[in-house]
């Protein structure tokens, strides 16, 4: 496509931080193209343009981190981080760059036109409402649902190469829009700021949403690496080989982490009373 012309992979893989600007600027193309094309049901379109426009990049990225995997002689513990790192990065900017796009949106618009353009990242939010944050079990429904969306995202990209960024780009405009909506409405009963209570959300979830974020990345790189060897490599030569020992390996590494970030968000939902007291006044 045209805009991938503007910029390189290696550019990327050297400046990694510009991967913010990328998906940032990809969803507010992806929320206006469709709000301009759908605009009786734009969300999941929003979700789907955005993420259409980020696969040849993807696509690009992971074919070039699987060419330098597979040419490894032996499997190397310190390798397989320092390897994966640059790329988990560029997934991390560019799902952080589209998950605030959709929270300024949410935040900026009015309450009705956020209900309609995000209707379905709305739908999730209301399922919230019921006190599931503060019930009996929550460490294990949290791990549970968390783990679903993680082997999901290994399952589509080992079957689709990248495709299920479009997964992960739903994941942020859930949480961009629930995190914006919730700071709107929390602040507009409260008469306070909307950005000031966004950046408490942010920064209360900051801690377990990097964790889980990180197990979903690194299994999706872990299924897309896997894929493009199959598509590329001899079966059971030593490059293809190379590249299951590293990315398998990846993948129970993104498993432990997981099971951390389950962890830390039960002890925040339950211990962390700023975002508890901004969760009741959003749903009060």
């Amino acid at each position: 496509m045209v805009l991938e012309q503007l910029y390189s992979v290696d550019f990327l893989r050297r400046r990694t931080g510009y991967a913010f600007v990328l998906g940032f600027s990809y969803a507010v193309i992806g929320i206006a193209f469709a709000l301009f094309i759908f605009p009786e049901s734009p969300s999941l379109i929003a979700v789907a343009i955005t993420s259409i426009l980020l696969m040849p990049t993807l696509y690009k990225l992971i074919a070039k981190e699987e060419l330098e995997e597979s040419e490894q002689k032996s499997f190397n513990m310190m390798g397989l981080f320092k390897d994966n790192w640059r790329t988990v990065k560029i997934y991390l900017f560019i799902l952080l760059g589209t998950e605030l796009a959709f929270t300024a949106f949410s935040i900026m618009f009015h309450p009705d036109a956020v209900s309609h353009i995000f209707r379905a990242q709305i739908a999730i939010q209301k399922g919230y409402a019921g006190g599931l944050y503060f019930s009996s079990g929550l460490f294990i429904e949290i791990l549970l649902n968390n783990l679903k969306i993680m082997v999901i995202c290994f399952l589509i990209s080992l079957l689709l190469g990248n495709g299920s960024i479009i997964f992960l780009v739903w994941n942020s405009s859930v949480w961009g829009t629930i995190f914006g909506d919730l700071a709107r409405t929390a602040a507009m009963n409260m008469g306070k700021n909307p950005f000031l209570y966004y950046v408490l959300i942010f920064v209360s979830t900051l801690p377990h949403g990097l964790l889980e974020i990180f197990a979903y990345i690194m299994a999706t790189i872990a299924g897309s690496m896997i894929s493009q060897a199959i598509y590329k490599e001899k079966a059971l030569s030593d490059k293809m080989s190379m590249v299951l020992i590293y990315n398998l390996t990846l993948f129970w590494v993104a498993l432990f982490i997981l099971f951390a970030g389950a962890i830390v968000e039960t002890f925040v939902l339950g211990n962390v009373d700023v975002y508890r007291l901004i969760i009741t006044q959003g749903f009060s």
